[in-house]
């Protein structure tokens, strides 16, 4: 089959889009990197990320038209987090769910997925997830996946739209879809890891690459640079084993134990972070509240725990009682359990735990395995099971007689937990302990419709709607020496380059030799900003902000700023301040390497605009005699300036001559 002409806006808008129902795969929408010449290796379409969106994204590209197609996967075997999950996949609308008389549409997964995320989703991107997920089961479908025939209600779902693979694990999607592109011509390489995205004036051009990764050790064996013709997908999951990324973004949550596998880092975040993507619910964590602390991550336990809440209760060991309702979202069951947590103490813990009759067993993935590794427990009574947990046995038989009442619909459920399957609870009983355990973040880098990724320079600020100054020191310089007369310290100030003073400034020199004056002559007086106003513009500068000019508001200020005796100056410390030249060599005695030292002047006092603009002088060539000649005519004992040709200006003393070269 002959490849198709594929643009990369028209791949963003159809094959991401599509993938986008799985797996949320974001593409990356050309981020600012140094520019790459020569490229080892060119493909049309590159993936970085081998887990479910990938796949998706691969598999949609190819039906698109691509045909050189390369997946990267910096770890050893392909699948990520997604070969370990339990594959449990909410789609509503499938050709299953509508044989099994379910009702059920993409509105209604709409409006669980608002209620579950709190009203914090991109809601456009929540429309195009439920819309587009019924696509992935015919994907699956022809891909060899082979599913259960059935289909399961999870917490925070208002209507029974869980398929599961028949061998519940996330290997059984991850691998039949792995063969199926093999078999098309898709490339992958495992142990690339992705260190920078490069791109052009036109937009993302490729990446530069780590070949031979070995995460055990961060090393690698070189680098190799991949351009990208057709644009580029990132689809690499959370970063909940990067422990110091965690603590970075969410402090709270950095001791929590992580479900994720070790390759969960947070590499391309920061590779996407460092080039300027705009970052979105950076510190937005789930929580899983499946977890137990008897299992490493999310073992065979967690499938068990889906079915005991569907069909058991969960039971605070200090009151005996239920706590929540097992069927709820997974952030409000977190943290309940955390409620229940803070009961306990480091030397007696207060493990929430759930449990269930053996009749729930027999169909409960997991179960197996989670009770052959002694995560799931079994009591033959009722005070077994309380001396197992450390709660009182005539309140957990209260608690199990109210269930089995509601089961019987005799009373209804305070917590309002659907009933899809009603069983009672009765003798053995199986019983596993619960700890929520850092699941992955809600956030990562923002994405449109199209999924291309956003740069923050998108939204960064405008120059135009800053307000207009005389001069670009009146701009940028100000705020530096409101925080400097704020402290009333001693402080190093190095001002910023300006042009040269014109003329039509005379009147304001005027006013600032004024203020010059006052600070040198009465430094224990108060020292009243209005001096610093434009008079044609009407403005003062109060605080570090412009505001117009009034009079009451110049008296509050100066009660609030007034100086403090600050001690005198001798006339060799106070000339730098009146000539307001402070990168001038001192001339005490001090060594003459010393020359190009930062004077230290005080923080309350700002030199005079047009003296502050000549601290950039001695670099310019042009100019520069002639603004010597506009100094104060004053002695200038041993003065020395080297200009920007190299030229020596002296001024010779003790006459009160200009300086010649």
């Amino acid at each position: 089959m002959q490849a198709k002409s594929l643009s990369r806006r028209h791949f963003l808008g159809g094959a991401v889009g599509s993938a986008l129902g799985l797996g949320a795969a974001s593409a990356f929408a050309g981020i600012h990197a140094d520019r790459v010449t020569n490229w080892d290796e060119t493909f049309d379409l590159i993936i970085v990320g081998s887990g479910f969106a990938g796949l998706s994204t691969a598999y949609q590209a190819y039906k698109e038209g691509v045909r050189k197609i390369v997946i990267l996967e910096k770890m050893e075997a392909y699948g990520g987090n997604s070969a370990l999950c339990g594959a449990l996949m909410c789609m509503p609308l499938t050709k299953m769910q509508k044989a099994k008389g379910i009702e059920d549409s993409s509105e209604i997964l709409v409006q669980d997925m608002l209620k579950a995320g709190r009203g914090f989703n991109h809601i456009e991107l929540t429309r195009t997830l439920a819309e587009n997920a019924h696509k992935c089961f015919d994907m699956m479908i022809e891909c060899g996946v082979e599913l259960q025939d059935k289909v399961i209600r999870l917490g925070g779902h208002s209507r029974p739209r869980a398929h599961l693979p028949k061998v519940p694990s996330g290997g059984s999607i991850t691998v039949p879809m792995h063969k199926w592109l093999r078999d098309k011509g898709v490339e992958f390489r495992n142990r690339t890891n992705v260190v920078q995205v490069v791109r052009n004036t036109d937009g993302v051009e490729g990446l530069i690459v780590e070949t031979d990764y070995d995460w055990h050790t961060n090393s690698h064996r070189g680098l190799r640079t991949l351009r990208a013709t057709g644009g580029i997908v990132v689809a690499t999951g959370s970063w909940g084993q990067d422990r110091e990324f965690v603590t970075a973004t969410m402090p709270a949550y950095k001791d929590l134990e992580c479900t994720s596998q070790p390759g969960s880092t947070a590499t391309m975040i920061k590779a996407l972070l460092d080039a300027g993507a705009l970052p979105v619910m950076m510190d937005m964590y789930q929580l899983g509240p499946w977890a137990s602390p008897d299992e490493k991550g999310a073992g065979p336990g967690s499938f068990f725990a889906d079915y005991a809440f569907a069909e058991g209760i969960a039971v605070d060991p200090k009151t005996g009682a239920r706590f929540m309702n097992e069927l709820a979202d997974r952030r409000t069951r977190a943290e309940a359990q955390l409620v229940v947590l803070a009961k306990g103490t480091a030397e007696k813990p207060n493990y929430p735990f759930c449990f269930c009759s053996e009749a729930t067993t027999e169909h409960a993935e997991g179960f197996k395995a989670a009770y052959r590794e002694g995560t799931v427990k079994r009591d033959d009574s009722v005070e077994a099971l309380a001396k197992r947990h450390g709660c009182d046995p005539k309140a957990l038989q209260a608690s199990i007689d109210d269930w089995n009442e509601i089961v019987a619909g005799k009373k209804p459920d305070p917590f309002k937990k659907p009933l899809d399957v009603k069983t009672e609870l009765k003798v053995p009983f199986y019983s596993m302990r619960l700890s929520p355990k850092l699941h992955y973040c809600m956030g990562g880098a923002s994405i449109t419709t199209k999924a291309e990724v956003v740069s923050r320079r998108r939204y960064a600020r405008s120059t135009a709607s800053m307000p207009r100054a005389k001069s670009r020191a009146a701009c940028t310089a100000w705020p530096v020496w409101a925080a400097a007369l704020r402290s009333n310290a001693w402080s190093t100030v190095r001002l910023p380059a300006t042009k040269s003073p014109s003329a039509s400034r005379r009147p304001e020199r005027r006013l600032r030799r004024r203020e010059q004056n006052e600070i040198e002559h009465h430094p224990q007086r108060t020292l009243c900003r209005c001096r610093l106003r434009s008079r044609r513009a009407g403005v003062c500068r109060l605080n570090g902000r412009w505001r117009p000019h009034e009079r009451k508001a110049h008296e509050g200020f100066r009660r609030r700023n007034r100086l403090p005796d600050l001690p005198r100056r001798s006339a060799s410390d106070l000339a730098p301040v009146r000539q307001g030249l402070h990168r001038l060599p001192r001339h005490d005695g001090q060594d003459p390497d010393e020359a190009q030292q930062v004077r230290q002047v005080p923080a309350c006092v700002r030199p005079l605009r047009q003296h502050a603009r000549m601290h950039d002088l001695p670099r310019r060539t042009q100019g520069f005699e002639g603004a010597l000649q506009r100094l104060p005519r004053r002695r200038m004992d041993e003065l020395q300036i080297t200009a920007a040709n190299g030229a020596e200006l002296k001024a010779p003393s003790p006459s009160r001559g200009r300086p010649t070269v």
